[in-house]
This record gives structure tokens, C-alpha cells and sequence, in this order.
């Protein structure tokens, strides 16, 4: 009983060490387009307030530095005139593409990036133990 206990307790320290944190880490990009001469803007600090105002979102911790980042979430944001796209793309530090999504708003694309981010955390916390 011991054993398997140290064991656990050795498990959980390597998934500490190994993500920096039993936190997941998510790191922003944004570009904005469009016709117009104020189109043109960088989004990311929009997208940390969506995700600080998010109650989902709480157990996500939104970082400056690509490398300590788990997640990286990039938003491309189109305006013409009245009209407005957000394109979405959500990758794990592996690379792999979690989400690509367009349309909806900053916040609703957040939210549903959360509840991605925070699905894949488990799995990988659950693997390493």
C-alpha cells in the first residue's frame, strides 16, 4: 500500500514537473483585417479579458510566454464595414489542432475553447498517472 502510494506520489510530481504546472497554461495570438483604417487592431488583450471573465475558464491560466503555454489559441478577426468574422484555431504544445472554428463571437469562441482545454488537461493528467 505504501509502495503504490510513493508510486502515485511520484506520478503526480513528474506531471507537475513536465507541464510547469497542475495548471493548464494558454497563450494568445491575434491578428484583426479589414477595410477599414481602425480594422486593423491586435485582439489578444479582448480575448484575456473574455477569458478572466469567463467562470468556465477559471482553473486556465492565460500566459504571455509561448513557452510555458500548454495551449495556444489563435484568433483571426475580419471586419468589412458593419460585418464581422472570427476565425478560431486551438493547438496543444504536440502541435496538434484541437479546434478550427469560424464565426460566433470572442466570448462564445472562448467559452467553447475552455471547455477544450480544460476536456484535453484531464486526459493527459489521467495518462500520467
Amino acid at each position: 500500500m505504501r509502495l503504490a502510494t510513493l508510486l502515485l506520489m511520484i506520478t503526480a510530481c513528474a506531471v507537475a514537473q513536465n507541464s510547469g504546472s497542475t495548471t493548464p497554461h494558454v497563450y494568445l495570438e491575434s491578428a484583426s483585417h479589414g477595410s477599414q483604417w481602425n480594422a486593423a487592431r491586435d485582439q489578444t488583450i479582448e480575448l484575456t479579458k473574455d477569458f478572466q471573465k469567463e467562470k468556465d475558464c477559471s482553473e486556465i491560466a492565460v500566459t504571455t510566454r509561448q513557452d510555458k503555454a500548454d495551449y495556444t489559441l489563435t484568433l483571426n478577426h475580419i471586419e468589412h464595414g458593419f460585418a464581422r468574422d472570427n476565425q478560431i484555431r486551438l493547438a496543444n504544445t504536440d502541435g496538434d489542432v484541437l479546434l478550427t472554428k469560424e464565426g460566433g463571437s470572442i466570448a462564445k469562441n472562448v467559452k467553447t475553447a475552455c471547455g477544450l482545454i480544460l476536456d484535453d488537461w484531464k486526459k493527459k493528467t489521467a495518462k500520467a498517472q
